[in-house]
């Protein structure tokens, strides 16, 4: 089984997903979509819920890799580097990636429905506060866990509302830097006032 493949799949899925929703998520739409031969899809997947399991996948993975390649749990950061960091990823997100995380939050509507895409949703989401928690006690956060929940909400909400939001006007790289800023601050101070 190439994983090449596989996560060539899972991208197109991704991609079906945030353009038709996930009825137009089937075999043969992504079989066209990846440029493969009929059947392909289906060969890796057997039942079309193994490919949304596929997809959320994908999704967590790409999100751990993004984390990762920031250095961002390496080493301590200035609140204005973590800033400007937090502000690229939001603008990658709602522009270059938007796909993706339109994506999600059809996976996460959808799996309100489906008990065990939802488990493996919150698996996803936990793998992912983990890795921020993991971020911010390097950055000397003094309740690391409890603010990467908070944390991750925050961001969250503002590519959602970026995303699906009836006319509203799209942030710009700096107001998506100002807001970094107030949240990274928010996130690094000690809530006990030492």
């Amino acid at each position: 089984m190439s994983t090449e493949r596989l996560s060539a799949i899972a991208d197109a899925g991704l991609r079906l997903i945030a353009r038709e929703g996930l009825r137009g998520l089937t075999h043969r739409a992504v079989d066209a979509e990846v440029g493969l031969p009929a059947g392909s899809t289906s060969y890796y997947f057997r039942k079309r819920d193994d490919l949304v399991t596929a997809c959320v996948r994908r999704l967590v993975e790409i999100d751990l890799l993004e984390i990762a390649a920031t250095g961002i749990a390496d080493r301590a950061m200035t609140a204005d580097q973590l800033a400007d960091m937090g502000a690229d990823l939001m603008w990658h997100w709602i522009t270059v990636d938007a796909h993706r995380h339109l994506a999600r939050y059809e996976l996460l509507l959808h799996s309100r429905r489906r008990p065990e895409l939802a488990a493996e949703l919150l698996d996803a989401g936990d793998r992912l506060r983990v890795a921020m928690a993991a971020m911010l006690e390097t950055q000397n956060c003094a309740q690391p866990a409890s603010t990467a929940a908070w944390f991750v909400s925050c961001i969250d909400g503002v590519v959602l509302d970026q995303l699906t939001g009836p006319g509203q006007r799209r942030m710009s790289r700096s107001d998506l830097r100002a807001f970094a800023i107030t949240l990274v601050r928010a996130a690094l101070a000690d809530p006990d006032g030492r």
